[in-house]
C-alpha cells in the first residue's frame, strides 16, 4: 500500500512538471534572430494625426522611434531611443542606419544629438531633405545586438 501511495503521488509530480514545461512560452533569449524575422509593423496613426512611436528588440536592446518632422521638402527628423542593461551603446550610429523612401530614394543622417556609450541613449537624427513626391519611409537599424530591424513611417504624418 505504502509502495503505491508513492507511485501515485510520484505520477501526479511528473504530470504536474510535464504540463508546466508544456505551457511555458519559448524564452526570448534562446531565438536571438527572432525580432529580425517578424513581420515590420504598420505605421499607427495616433488621434492628434501624429505617427506614434514604434518599438521593437533588437536582441537584448529596446529600440524605440518617435518621427518628430516627416513633411515632403523638408529634413525629417526622428527621435531614437535605446535602452538595454547587458549591451553597451557605443555604436556609430550614423553608420548603421539607412532611411529610404517608397521610390527607392536614400537619405543620407546629417546629424544625431544622442551621444553613445551607456545603457540609454535618447537623442534626435535628422536628414537629407525628403522628396515632394514619397509616401512612407523605411528606416532600417543593423547591428544593434546582432539584429536589424526595420521601422516605416508614412510621410506628412496623417493617413490619407
Amino acid at each position: 500500500m505504502k509502495n503505491r501511495l508513492i507511485l501515485i503521488i510520484s505520477l501526479v509530480l511528473m504530470a504536474l512538471i510535464m504540463m508546466s514545461y508544456a505551457s511555458r512560452k519559448p524564452d526570448s533569449r534562446s531565438n536571438a534572430t527572432s525580432s529580425a524575422q517578424e513581420p515590420t509593423p504598420a505605421p499607427v496613426v495616433e488621434e492628434n494625426g501624429k505617427l506614434a512611436p514604434q518599438r521593437q528588440t533588437m536582441g537584448a536592446v529596446e529600440v524605440q522611434v518617435t518621427p518628430v518632422r516627416l513633411e515632403a521638402n523638408v529634413q525629417p527628423v526622428l527621435k531614437l531611443e535605446l535602452n538595454t542593461h547587458s549591451v553597451e551603446l557605443d555604436f556609430d550610429l550614423i553608420k548603421i542606419m539607412q532611411l529610404t523612401d517608397d521610390l527607392g530614394n536614400s537619405y543620407k543622417p546629417l546629424e544625431w544629438n544622442g551621444g553613445s556609450g551607456g545603457h540609454h541613449l535618447t537623442g534626435e537624427f535628422s536628414f537629407e531633405n525628403l522628396k515632394s513626391e514619397a509616401q512612407t519611409l523605411s528606416l532600417t537599424l543593423s547591428e544593434i545586438d546582432g539584429q536589424t530591424a526595420e521601422f516605416m513611417f508614412e510621410i506628412g504624418g496623417e493617413k490619407k
